[in-house]
């Protein structure tokens, strides 16, 4: 998810777990740890390195290991607390310090291991268990930003703060906030099966020999889901509102036979089976000719196609393409390429309209 949500979800768990005994500083302290799981984007690649799929959202996302970095900054931040009230002549008791160390861990470990789950939420997924496993495993509950999800964390927040931080009050409108989340969480998820039902109740689904399909979610709410499915000869995408079904408007595109079996030996070098790996739904082979005239084998990522440029996929991986005795062929190293969409207010216009289940010239 974006940082103002993991900032908010992290000061939430932070002063829910320790703003009785730190006050202000729980949910401030909370938020700056909610953030360090997603350092991992700084991490020295090579600009469209494939290898970003296995690096972002890997080892600083796993359950195995939060734990542990949890712990090692809780206990850091206790000895840090520990000095500053020794310099300032109120040195805390052997007991109390410890009771401190307990507190300030607990508040770290849970406030890593909910972004983990924060992440597992979306459809772009997290490696649970890494290093054992580079695995992404996520559920199509939400989009990687979601207003609402947001505002109920940071509302609880403000109640919380006008409270006074320390006071039980408070930290019952942080749990408020965390409860009532959850189960937005929770409804959000149920939003997927409820489009499932739409699609198979759909005139133009039952009109088609459907091989496969896959349900995944639109930007800034789980009302509006997209849906790809996979027919002997072509794919369709559309958007259904689950808030207010109507019939969903499909848009076909050619499946390329020749691409699909370019994709097989593109699929099967380093940088296709880390991909492979990262997008674990359905994919799109399809040839693409430069400005310069050079091919380039792409497979997008379905679950992330939009109306437009990226109808074929948002991003992916791309290799180049040479003519030889026996037709085209790889001829390099794959790369991550990345087809930039309109999000202008026309189609942010039409985007909402579409969720609510209005009729517009876009989804």
């Amino acid at each position: 998810m974006d940082p103002v949500t993991h900032m908010a979800l992290g000061a939430a768990v932070g002063h829910f777990v320790g703003g009785r005994r730190l006050g202000w500083v729980a949910p401030v302290a909370g938020a700056a740890i909610a953030i360090l799981p997603d350092l991992d984007i700084f991490w020295p690649l090579p600009e469209r390195a494939v290898e970003f799929y296995t690096v972002h959202r890997g080892l600083t996302h796993s359950l195995l290991f939060t734990p542990i970095i949890g712990g090692l900054v809780g206990y850091g931040a206790a000895r840090i607390h520990r000095a500053v009230r020794a310099r300032r002549g109120r040195a805390f008791t052997d007991a109390d310090a410890s009771s401190l160390t307990k507190t300030w861990a607990l508040l770290a470990i849970l406030v890593l291991v909910t972004h983990v789950l924060n992440d597992f939420s979306t459809v772009y997924g997290t490696q649970l268990f890494a290093p054992f496993t580079d695995r992404q495993f996520g559920l199509p509950a939400v989009p990687v930003i979601d207003p609402v999800y947001t505002l109920i964390l940071l509302a609880g927040l403000f109640i919380a703060w006008r409270r006074g931080w320390s006071r039980p009050q408070a930290r019952g409108m942080t749990l408020g906030a965390l409860v009532l989340s959850s189960g937005y969480l929770l409804l959000a998820l149920a939003q997927n099966d409820r489009a499932r039902d739409l699609v198979f109740a759909d005139p133009g689904a039952q009109e088609r020999i459907v091989t496969d399909y896959e349900v995944t979610t639109t930007m800034f709410s789980p009302w509006l889901r997209r849906i790809v499915t996979r027919e002997p000869d072509s794919l369709h995408i559309g958007y259904v509102s689950t808030i207010n079904p109507r019939a969903i408007n499909w848009t076909r595109i050619t499946r390329e036979p020749r691409a699909e079996a370019l994709a097989d030996a593109a699929l099967a070098t380093p940088e296709g089976v880390i991909y492979r790996r990262f997008a674990r739904g359905l994919i799109h082979p399809h040839i693409v000719e430069a400005r310069e005239g050079e091919l380039f084998l792409r497979i997008g990522d379905m679950r992330y196609a939009s109306p437009g440029a990226a109808l074929r996929g948002m991003w992916g991986v791309e290799w180049p393409l040479v003519e030889n005795a026996d037709g085209l062929a790889i001829a390099g190293e794959g790369l991550r390429f990345m087809q930039r969409t309109q999000a202008d207010a026309h189609v942010l216009r039409a985007l909402f309209q579409a969720k609510a289940g209005q009729e517009n010239d876009v989804f």
